[in-house]
């Protein structure tokens, strides 16, 4: 195989380094010019022969890196063969082995090297300098400072918190060269966004010196800040006052700049908190809180975050750990409802909080109660109705203590019967062991709202009480979803499965475009479920679009999967959720 042609090309050589035998290179002046060189340890990849103890292997190593002897016309053809089974990388050459007498030439030779085109390497450094009119057709260069700054944006993660890393945007493009790090400096932008956690690897925090210059470059933008552990339920975070009151008090010196907020409530410590004045944080827009939800720790100074933010539309508490005995949310957060337009809780609260909170917000467009408690219950003569026209979306959840005690109250029929939501598009009623269709149908009917999906999620309500519901959102229904617990029967009986089913003369939801299921709502289907999702695949001229089919094994009902994979195979997209085997698969 011939050699590659490089016997007329440029060779240059450090003389300082080869003298103390620890650096040597081997590029063509093509591959320099161009940068597209790689030179991998010949000894560790399999092709040197020279193991570290040869006596010629300092004078060719550069960390773990091999270089070639010197490169005359006629060492290269003499050794064509040598090379030849290291030609299949065009990217490095390792060298033959060679004798210590050789060494000495070729340091001999180096000098006289060096001097004969001083353009090339640097002879203190051995780093390589470019030409003037290289630097001057570089592309790069040409760039304008406002066209560099939109790349570096490009460069911050999308829909996240950008990381103090040197690996990453914006502190890797800072560090490239002057130009760039002052383009970068000049950037507040660039500078407007931060996650806090401990290093994976050191476990530390940033020093707040590193916080408090970010931030700085920021300028007058506002901040997002995530000040949490990338997984909240990692207990090998821990947490010392210490460590973090600094970067709290640094948080806290600029909380007139926050604008979206996630905290770890772990991290909240209360003498910080005392520095936050009366005016808190004016530009405020959504605050996240993650972690326990012992509110107990936490004092009234916590609702001056938010005390005159005149943005501030939307708050979450995602709750972590044992849930708390005594809810008193409303008592303790004293947040501004009449402009929130988002609320999500996780943590416990009761029936009259969550129908408070409801009345309270006017402009509410996204709801979810994840963890309702029985508590008190409202007496029915005092229950007015609120209408929120500007809901979407409302998720309301039993808490799972209430659902495994078996109580004996209606949870969700009291604040069905207290609102009205004519623009709802999204309900999803989850854990309620005493299903009312009375206040289903009472919700529905006052509010006329043009719902297009529904989750019903382990409630004990009957096929009959499935079947009012389905008639209810028949004409509007695009997404339905059914999960049953395994204490109560399945709703979908061949019955109603057959009203699903495609007909000319009329059929329920007809604008179904995805349904999900689990084993025991088609627990007595004996594939008359797979039958419906065929005779709508074949017949509809809305066809269903996605299947999503939880059960324990697959063989479990083989006649429904194998109905759905040939289809799949026809464009329908079926998901297979194996929870004995906790194996996902998604078929397109």
């Amino acid at each position: 195989m011939p050699h590659p042609s490089y016997a007329n090309s440029r060779l240059s050589f450090s003389g300082k380094a080869a003298s103390q035998g620890s650096f040597t290179h081997f590029f063509t002046s093509e591959q320099l010019e161009s940068g597209s060189f790689c030179v991998p340890s010949a000894h560790e990849s399999g092709y040197g022969n020279a193991p570290p103890t040869h006596p010629g292997y300092g004078k060719y190593a550069l960390g773990n890196s091999y270089g070639p002897p010197l490169a005359s016309p006629s060492y290269i053809t003499a050794s064509n063969k040598s090379f030849a089974p290291m030609m299949q990388n065009t990217n490095f050459y390792a060298p033959p082995p060679v004798s210590p007498s050789y060494i000495g030439a070729l340091d001999a030779n180096f000098s006289s090297m060096q001097m004969s085109d001083p353009r090339t390497f640097s002879s203190t450094h051995g780093h390589y300098r470019t030409y003037p009119e290289a630097k001057k057709s570089r592309a790069i260069h040409k760039m304008t400072k406002e066209l560099c700054g939109i790349i570096f944006l490009r460069c911050l993660p999308d829909g996240g918190y950008a990381r103090p890393s040197r690996l990453a945007a914006p502190l890797s493009v800072s560090q490239v060269c002057r130009r760039w790090r002052a383009i970068a400096l000049e950037s507040p932008k660039l500078w407007c966004s931060i996650h806090i956690m401990r290093n994976p690897r050191a476990r530390h925090f940033p020093s707040p010196t590193l916080l408090n210059a970010w931030l700085t470059r920021a300028g007058k933008q506002p901040l997002d800040i995530c000040f949490a552990p990338e997984d909240p339920d990692d207990r090998s975070h821990r947490t010392h006052s210490a460590e973090i009151k600094p970067i709290l008090d640094t948080l806290v010196y600029f909380i007139n700049r926050w604008s979206n907020v996630k905290l770890w409530t772990r991290y909240v410590n209360m003498s910080s908190l005392k520095h936050i004045s009366s005016t808190g944080a004016p530009r405020l827009e959504s605050l996240e809180l993650i972690g326990p939800s012992d509110f107990k720790e936490f004092s009234t100074r916590v609702s001056n975050i938010w005390a005159a933010s005149p943005r501030f539309k939307e708050f979450k508490m995602e709750h972590r750990g044992a849930p708390s005995t005594s809810p008193e949310f409303l008592t303790i957060f004293n947040l501004p409802f009449q402009q929130l337009t988002s609320i999500s809780l996780s943590n416990t609260v009761s029936v009259i909080e969550c129908i408070r909170m409801l009345q309270f917000s006017p402009k509410l467009v996204d709801c979810v109660f994840e963890n309702i408690s029985v508590g008190s219950l409202p007496h029915p003569s005092n229950a007015k109705v609120a209408t929120l026209h500007n809901l979407r979306s409302l998720e309301l959840t039993v808490d799972l203590l209430e659902f495994d005690n078996h109580s004996r109250h209606m949870v969700l029929a009291p604040i069905l019967n207290t609102i009205k939501a004519p623009r709802l598009q999204s309900l999803v009623l989850g854990s309620e062991e005493r299903w009312s269709q009375q206040a289903f149908d009472a919700f529905m009917g006052w509010s006329r709202c043009p719902l297009e999906s529904l989750t019903l999620d382990m409630v004990s309500l009957t096929d009959k009480d499935l079947e009012k519901c389905l008639h209810r959102v028949s004409n509007t229904l695009t997404h339905l979803k059914i999960h049953t617990g395994s204490d109560h029967p399945s709703p979908l009986r061949p019955a109603l499965l057959q009203k699903l089913s495609f007909d000319p003369r009329g059929f329920y939801c007809p604008l179904l475009k995805t349904i999900s299921v689990d084993r025991q709502s088609i627990l007595v289907a004996g594939g008359a479920f797979g039958s419906m999702i065929k005779s709508r695949w074949y017949n509809s001229g809305r066809r269903l679009r996605k299947v999503v089919l939880e059960i324990d094994t697959k063989t479990e009902h083989y006649q429904d999967v194998r109905r759905l994979e040939n289809m799949q195979r026809e464009g329908l997209k079926f998901d297979i959720s194996e929870r004995n085997n906790m194996v996902s698969r998604c078929f397109y």
